[in-house]
């Protein structure tokens, strides 16, 4: 398995990220930004929480009506419905604001924010469709295999255990996860191809000389195929390939991830590798290790969207907005970045 390279795992280059790094069409379009709690009314009565102190805007004191104007208070509830309540107000304003409508809704996993969404019904009678993050499916395969061998404790058909040296590794999951999500990617339009993929990961890994099983493989990437087609011979090294007892052990995981259901929703090989971005750029302009007002995680939200979406030269067109013209060091670096 080391010689191979469409499924084989690669190391990323290293790069300095001063923007999107994706197309124009994955740029950013809608966001929403939650806070819960109000810095104004909490000064004003720090005897009290900011929700039970906004709430006494009724009262005929003038002192908090004037207070009140000014909460910065935007969601009532649980930390754990912001991600949900401001996904709603994402897709019930793209029409409003932007004349388009979301058709689809990529998660990670966590099906409570689409089922808010859905149930919101944003576009009337219109459905979202539910589409997985390959990324996160493809961590779903090392969880599975790392959590069946912290609990399998029996042994197996073979006289021996399911993790140890040559079998269910530490490194052999994670090729199996990188192989998973590479098979995932390389047919991201085609359902039947890609399950027959993730099947070729499978078959392949757990193949032998005394029993070859790469029906499913591509000569593009399959060391057996490729030495048979040059008529030369192949020996199936052990650090490369499990033995059958730990394969039939873990065929059952591997069906469910195999499911034609799951697959379906990968169709498209979408990904939330955008949104990881924008917010690792969002929280290098103000840390969550300090509190900041909502003012604040504004600003520095627009501003990262900005870069996000057309680099730093939004950062000079933002500056001639505000009357201050930028130098030439400041131009230069912008445009270079």
């Amino acid at each position: 398995m080391a010689n191979d390279r469409k499924y084989g795992p690669s190391k990323p280059k290293k790069r300095k990220f001063c923007g999107n790094r994706y197309s124009k069409e994955k740029a950013t379009v809608g966001k929403s930004i939650r806070s819960t709690f109000s810095n104004i009314c909490y000064i004003g009565n720090s005897t009290v929480s900011s929700e039970s102190y906004c709430e006494q805007v009724d009262t005929p004191t003038s002192k908090i009506r004037t207070k009140i104007a000014h909460c910065t208070l935007t969601h009532e509830g649980s930390s754990g419905l912001m991600e949900a309540s401001g996904t709603c107000d994402i897709f019930k304003r793209s029409v409003e604001q932007y004349k388009l409508r979301y058709s689809g809704f990529v998660g990670d996993g966590d099906t409570n924010t689409y089922k808010k969404v859905s149930d919101s019904m944003p576009y009337g009678n219109k459905n979202i469709d539910k589409l997985e993050c390959v990324g996160h499916v493809q961590k779903r395969v090392g969880t599975i295999l790392r959590n069946l061998k912290k609990c399998t404790k029996e042994i197996l058909s073979d006289g021996k255990e399911l993790g140890g040296k040559g079998r269910l590794t530490e490194v052999a999951i994670d090729k199996l996860q990188c192989y998973y999500g590479n098979a995932i990617r390389e047919h991201k339009q085609d359902i039947v191809k890609m399950r027959e993929a993730v099947w070729a990961v499978y078959f392949h890994k757990g193949s032998s000389d005394e029993k070859p099983v790469h029906n499913f493989c591509d000569v593009s990437w399959c060391p057996f195929l490729k030495a048979k087609r040059n008529g030369k011979p192949y020996t199936h090294k052990t650090n490369n390939y499990l033995p059958s007892a730990v394969m039939n052990y873990i065929k059952p995981a591997w069906k469910d991830l195999a499911k034609t259901e799951l697959l379906t929703k990968c169709l498209g090989g979408y990904t939330q590798n955008q949104n990881e971005s924008l917010n690792s750029s969002i929280w290098k302009l103000f840390p969550k290790t300090k509190n900041h007002g909502l003012k604040t995680v504004e600003t520095a939200v627009a501003i990262a969207v900005s870069m996000f979406n057309d680099s730093c030269t939004s950062l000079m067109a933002i500056l001639r907005m505000m009357d201050i013209h930028p130098g030439q060091f400041c131009c230069t670096f912008c445009e270079e970045s």
